[in-house]
C-alpha cells in the first residue's frame, strides 16, 4: 500500500506469517551473528549518542526493542552517569540482553511501554518504528513516558535512498514481513514534528560495506555480472558518499525533544 501524499509505504501481511518469521529470525544464532558486527557498531553507537550528549548529560534512559542489549552495554560501559533500562518482546533476546547488560530488561512492546508517565529523560528507539502499524499511537506512547523536554532518539530505514532505488524489491531493509511500515526521510521528520516533538537533529547515512554487499548480491550473480559490478564499484562508492548530502542514505537518524 502506498500513500503518494505522505510518502509512507505499508506492507500487508498476516500476523501468523509475521510471527513465524520473527520467531525464526530472533534466535540464539541471530544473537551470535550480532556479536561479529560489534566493532563497526560501536563506532556508530558513539557517533549517535554524541547527539544526545549535546543536550543531556545524565538521567534515566530506556532502549525500546533493545534486542541483544549490546547498545545498552556500550552505553553502560562508556557513560556511567546514566541509569539504563530496556524493553524487548522476544524472550530469547531478553535473556541475552539481561546477560549482556545486567540492567532491567522488561517484556514489552512500543505500543504499551511498561513504565509510568514522564519517567524517562531519554528514550532510544533503533529500528523499531517500522515493525508496527500503529505509528501515531506509538509516538504518543513515547511522549507519555518521556519527561517534559525529554529526548527521543530513533533510527529507521529510508526507502527513498539510493540503495533502495538501485536494488529495488531486493533492498535489504524491506525485511518483509517483519517490517510493515516504510518511511521516507521527509515523511518521518514531518510526522514526528506533527505529533508533539521538536526536531533537534537529523540525517541519513549509509554503511558502505552494506551498500556494496546489497548491490553485489542483487546483480553480481555470475562471472560476467561480477566483472560489471567491479567495473562500476568506484562509481557506486561515489554514489554512497553523496547519498547523505541528499538525505538519501539507507537509514534515517532523528533526535527530537518532547514539546
Amino acid at each position: 500500500m502506498f500513500c503518494s501524499h505522505c510518502l509512507l509505504l505499508q506492507t500487508q501481511s498476516s500476523n501468523k506469517k509475521r510471527k513465524k518469521y520473527v520467531d525464526e529470525k530472533y534466535s540464539e544464532k541471530y544473537a551470535d551473528n550480532y556479536v561479529q558486527a560489534l566493532p563497526k557498531l560501536h563506532n556508530r553507537f558513539s557517533k549517535q549518542f554524541k547527539l544526545v550528549l549535546k543536550h543531556r548529560f545524565s538521567g534515566k534512559l530506556l532502549d525500546i526493542g533493545c534486542g541483544t542489549g549490546h547498545f545498552l552495554r556500550f552505553l553502560k560501559d562508556n557513560y556511567k552517569e546514566w541509569r539504563y533500562f530496556g524493553v524487548e518482546p522476544s524472550s530469547v533476546m531478553r535473556r541475552v540482553a539481561r546477560k549482556n547488560t545486567g540492567v532491567e530488561i522488561k517484556n514489552g512492546i512500543l505500543s504499551s511501554i511498561p513504565y509510568p508517565d514522564e519517567y524517562f529523560d531519554v528514550i532510544t528507539c533503533n529500528d523499531v518504528l517500522e515493525h508496527d502499524l500503529k505509528l501515531k499511537n506509538n509516538l504518543q506512547e513515547l511522549r507519555r513516558t518521556l519527561k517534559p523536554d525529554g529526548l527521543l532518539f530513533l533510527q529507521a530505514p529510508n526507502y527513498k535512498s539510493y540503495m533502495a532505488y538501485i536494488t529495488g524489491e531486493k533492498w535489504d531493509w524491506w525485511c518483509i514481513p517483519d517490517h510493515v511500515l516504510h518511511f521516507s526521510y521527509r515523511f518521518l521528520i514531518d510526522y514526528i514534528r506533527k505529533n508533539g516533538f521538536t526536531i533537534l537533529d537529523s540525517y541519513t547515512y549509509e554503511d558502505q560495506v552494506d551498500f556494496l554487499s546489497n548491490i553485489k548480491g542483487v546483480f553480481a550473480r555470475n562471472h560476467f555480472t561480477k566483472i560489471i559490478f567491479y567495473v562500476f564499484k568506484p562509481t557506486l562508492i561515489i554514489i554512497e558518499k553523496f547519498a547523505p548530502l541528499m538525505n538519501m542514505g539507507g537509514l534515517t537518524v532523528i533526535l527530537a525533544k518532547k514539546n
